[in-house]
């Protein structure tokens, strides 16, 4: 069992985003990308991808979440973390200085960054893709949030999680409140981030989809070197290779065969394979675990009796935990463009500065000479607190 959410913002929404200039790390970033000019279409629509990825960073930041475990332009990885450092964006910059390719500085796909959190009894992983191009109904900001339980990490053999996992399946009152508790831990979190997008960004409709998901894989894994490598680019952040994260994921891979074991009615739940993919999805009627093949790993899938469960599988539609505000995913046009060429959101930007330009271009000049020893503290993610309005706005 996992948790999960989805943001997207509505860029008509953007509309101030040209009026900033990236300040600090992330101004090195900018000049990293563009080599210092910004008088190109190409250019200039790096510089606001750039401004828009500080932005989204100052939200986190304002939820308390600090901790870079990647940074990455299309598909070059410029900075993984493999130490578990905290407060890290300096060292990520440094770091992606030296290792960007010069034809790469300019034109770039999609900016990715992965944030890490602890948020009282859970682990998250935060997936943010800036997209320079999407395809029509899509947005050009996506965010993908999963959450796992902290105190089921596996620190020792593998073993000893069946004990930890004990008191939960137990009976179905433990089951229910163990996951109930758990996603409103994650809803905390969720509200903070969408607080900070009202606050910092001016974004009054964050668009979220919510849920939680259980794993059902194809066989038993035993330990966490069996956990499967997933092929798919497209896939939640905890089927992705992080340091250390296979200690905190190891017990989601068991979840399904614990609640086969323990007979637990599964309510509210999307059931997806080892790569995260959706199977089928149950609304409050719940299904019975125990019955049949379906979360016995150790057959072949099979799906629910559709009669059986007398209606209460969704038939492919996700049980949605919506917003405080009520919000959830809807497509929209505005801003999208086909996925060939130039993105129309990204394009807009860059005609929108205008007389900027020279500026921005003077900026982005020097900022290679004065950032080297600047202080990369409050809004850029190195140092504590959010001081100064989380910096950078």
């Amino acid at each position: 069992m996992y948790l999960e959410s989805k943001m997207t913002i509505d860029p008509s929404q953007l509309t101030e985003i040209h009026h900033i200039k990236p300040t600090k790390g992330f101004a090195r970033i900018a000049h990293l990308l563009t080599a210092g000019a910004v008088k190109s279409q190409e250019e200039r629509e790096t510089f606001c991808a750039v401004t828009l990825l500080q932005q989204i960073n100052i939200v986190m930041r304002s939820a308390g979440v600090h901790n870079i475990v990647q940074l990455a332009k299309d598909e070059t990885v410029i900075y993984e973390d493999t130490e578990g450092r905290e407060n890290d964006l300096k060292h990520a910059i440094d770091e992606f200085a030296k290792h960007i390719p010069t034809d790469e500085r300019k034109a770039f796909d999609t900016m990715n960054m992965i944030l890490e959190h602890d948020a009282d009894d859970l682990i998250v992983l935060i997936d943010i893709h800036i997209n320079r191009s999407h395809e029509v109904g899509e947005h050009p900001i996506e965010i993908n949030i999963n959450g796992l339980c902290t105190h089921l990490e596996v620190t020792e053999e593998e073993d000893s999680i069946q004990e930890n996992m004990a008191e939960i399946f137990r009976s179905q009152s433990n089951y229910d409140s163990f996951v109930n508790s758990r996603k409103l831990s994650f809803e905390k979190l969720i509200s903070k981030i969408e607080d900070g997008f009202v606050k910092h960004m001016n974004v009054e409709d964050v668009h979220v989809q919510s849920r939680v998901n259980i794993i059902r894989p194809s066989s038993r894994v035993k330990k966490r070197s069996d956990i499967p490598s997933s092929q798919t680019s497209n896939i939640d952040p905890i089927y992705m290779d992080h340091y250390g994260w296979d200690d905190h994921s190891y017990y989601a891979w068991i979840w399904a065969e614990q609640c086969h074991e323990h007979e637990i009615q599964c309510q509210n739940v999307v059931v997806v394979d080892s790569s995260g993919n959706e199977m089928f999805a149950v609304n409050e009627e719940g299904f019975a675990a125990g019955e049949g093949d379906t979360m016995n790993v150790d057959t072949e899938f099979t799906p629910p009796d559709f009669n059986a469960i007398d209606g209460s599988l969704l038939d492919g539609s996700n049980p949605v935990t919506s917003s405080p505000a009520g919000n959830e995913v809807a497509a929209t046009g505005a801003g999208s463009t086909g996925s060939e060429g130039s993105g129309g959101f990204f394009s807009g930007l860059a005609d929108s500065l205008g007389s900027m330009t020279d500026s921005i271009g003077s900026m982005a000049s020097s900022v290679g000479d004065t950032l080297g020893s600047m202080d990369f503290g409050g809004g850029d993610g190195d140092g504590g607190g959010c001081g100064g309005g989380c910096g950078g706005g």
